[in-house]
């Protein structure tokens, strides 16, 4: 081996496998088969040209094609009769002739000579002209043919189906001799003493099928005409009825729009569910089964027969009407609106086309990440006001100190600050004396520094008692107490004596935060909608979100299966007291969204509270 060839491996072609070479095949060989491949396809595309596109002509073809078929199997049963009614009006005819000629004296006188074929020849000749036959033969006992009209016959053995006849029978039948299917009839030829001394055969050729045919050519006529004529004015009501009950549209036309439905439906991340008036689901796509935990088989069931939610419920079966509907299924929080469908233009009143009553669609939007965002987004903003706060009060105290040092007021300006201290301690004293929970607590004192700011009185009731929550349930009564004491803070800020009062309780069940305000009320009939996403009585000139506050409360209370209402306060606090109930644990799965807790306790030391839980 020579250096550097160790562990090379041998180069193989790759036309050589196993040992085999492969067959290349040649270039022309390659264009041929292309060629009669696109020679298929184009045969293919203009057979699919060639068809007719509308639903009158796909009719009008089908009503063709039928009637050919009938018209076939008509002209087979033609032809039939036709064969049978020659067999029954010939067979007689030829047995008739063939008995005739058995009985005729010259043909037996003939059977006795040497050579009869000279005698008995002309006889039969006479005898196929006279009777129209095809054939006429003359036969021994030997069944050996002695005369007959075709003399390429004479001495050839004759056979025949029937025996009997050589035992003294007539017989008629079919026979074949070196030629078409013939017609026959045979008699016997007796002798002066009754011995059978010959045979005598008249045959008739059976008609054609084509001349059959064409004889039947006037009633086919006629028939196809009628049939046609039949079939194109059936065609064209058919279609113009479908094409009423499809509203003028082609069958590729419905087609199409069955595949643009089954692409919007389950293109979308959003739930469509239709229903019909009878309460029946119509449509369903992957969304809607998957945000409302529907059976694959949902199509065909009625709504009442889905177990969903009661809220959820009536909105499908439009008990419950509006837009952007929040409805809470099992973990989610969902946006449902509710359209009345109708179907395509159905009928003409007056000039005017009317639709029909379908149903109706709901769309489902699942909301529940924009919930969490916009709850972390209140805690985040509550934290910001308090900062703003707190720097603002800290710069108007750092303007005093700087102003009582300039004056050299030392021993003032110190009373000044341990009276800061002092009073800061205290405030953060009785909240943690009052809760215990540090998300609560600290929200409670960027709240009061908020209040400070605005010249707000913020009374921590003496009542209040908050334990250490759970992670989860702190942020959510955060939430709703930031949310609660925010609109309040809105409310009393065109009041004098702008007060509002925070009672927070919680026992093993619940967790219940009151909140009343000093403003001036609600409005009458405000109560009902107060709790409305988008719904709101700031002045429109306020900036930032409206109509969300109280409304992110209500889902956050209803998320856990609590409530939130609101009620008329009493002195001191006579404006709005609202009350919400945040129940320690979620609802098991399938239970009613937004219901009550099972330990609720009194609304509150502000009055009955009206529930705004849904």
């Amino acid at each position: 081996m020579l250096p550097g060839r160790a562990g090379r491996r041998r180069w193989t072609h790759p036309s050589t496998i196993s040992g085999r070479r492969r067959r290349r095949v040649p270039a022309t060989g390659r264009r041929a088969d292309r060629a009669a491949r696109e020679a298929a396809m184009a045969t293919r595309l203009s057979w699919r040209r060639a068809l007719p596109r509308t639903l009158a002509g796909t009719f009008l073809v089908l009503q063709l094609v039928v009637i050919a078929l009938v018209l076939a199997v008509a002209g087979l049963v033609s032809v039939r009769q036709a064969v049978a009614q020659f067999a029954d009006s010939s067979g007689s005819r030829v047995l008739g002739a063939a008995e005739n000629l058995a009985a005729n004296p010259l043909v037996r006188a003939g059977f006795s000579v040497p050579d009869p074929a000279g005698q008995l020849a002309p006889v039969a000749e006479s005898v196929r002209i006279q009777s129209g036959a095809s054939l006429v033969l003359l036969a021994d006992p030997g069944r050996q043919v002695v005369a007959g009209t075709d003399p390429s016959l004479v001495g050839t053995e004759l056979t025949l189906p029937d025996s009997r006849v050589w035992s003294g029978r007539s017989w008629d039948g079919d026979v074949t001799l070196d030629g078409p299917q013939l017609l026959a009839a045979a008699a016997p030829i007796y002798a002066e003493d009754g011995s059978v001394i010959g045979l005598a055969l008249v045959a008739e050729e059976y008609p054609g099928t084509w001349s059959l045919l064409v004889a039947g050519v006037p009633e086919l006529l006629g028939l196809i005409a009628l049939a046609a004529a039949a079939g194109v004015a059936g065609s064209l009501l058919l279609a113009r009825r479908i094409k009423r009950q499809t509203h003028g549209l082609e069958p590729a036309e419905i087609a199409g729009l069955a595949d643009q439905r089954e692409a919007v439906l389950y293109g979308i991340r959003e739930g469509v569910l239709g229903v019909d008036p009878d309460g029946t689901v119509t449509v369903a796509n992957d969304g809607a089964r998957e945000l409302l935990d529907l059976p694959a088989d949902v199509v065909g069931r009625r709504v009442d027969d889905l177990e969903l939610p009661a809220d959820l419920h009536d909105v499908v079966t439009g008990a419950r009407a509006g837009n952007d509907l929040v409805v809470v299924h099992g973990d989610r929080v969902l946006v449902v609106n509710r359209r009345a469908a109708r179907g395509a233009r159905s009928r003409t009143t007056g000039g005017e086309q009317e639709s029909s009553r379908w149903g109706s669609v709901l769309t489902l939007r699942d909301r529940s990440e924009l919930i969490a965002v916009q709850r972390q987004l209140g805690a985040t903003r509550n934290a910001t006001d308090s900062l703003r706060a707190q720097t603002h009060e800290f710069d108007n105290q750092l303007h005093v100190i700087s102003g009582l040092l300039q004056l050299g007021e030392y021993d003032e300006a110190r009373e000044y600050v341990a009276g800061l201290a002092r009073r800061r301690a205290e405030a953060d004293e009785q909240i943690a004396a009052l809760v215990e929970d540090p998300a609560v607590a600290a929200l409670l004192g960027a709240k009061s520094s908020l209040a400070a700011e605005r010249l707000i009185r913020l009374d921590l009731l003496p009542a209040s008692r908050c334990p250490r929550l759970p992670h989860e349930l702190s942020t959510d009564v955060a939430t709703v107490l930031g949310n609660l004491v925010d609109n309040a803070f809105d409310a009393v800020a065109d009041v004098a004596e702008a007060v509002v009062q925070v009672e927070i309780t919680a026992d093993d069940h619940v967790v219940r935060v009151v909140v009343a305000d000093s403003g001036p009320g609600l409005a009458q009939g405000a109560a009902d909608r107060i709790f409305d996403r988008g719904f709101s009585t700031k002045s429109a000139a306020v900036v930032g979100g409206r109509g969300v506050g109280l409304s992110l409360v209500r889902r956050v209370c209803q998320d856990r299966g609590g409530s939130v209402g609101v009620a008329a306060g009493a002195p001191p606090t006579p404006g709005a007291s609202f009350t919400a109930v945040v129940p320690r644990r979620r609802p098991a799965a399938g239970a009613p969204a937004g219901s009550p807790p099972s330990a609720a306790a009194p609304a509150g030391p502000w009055g009955e509270v009206a529930h705004g839980s849904e």
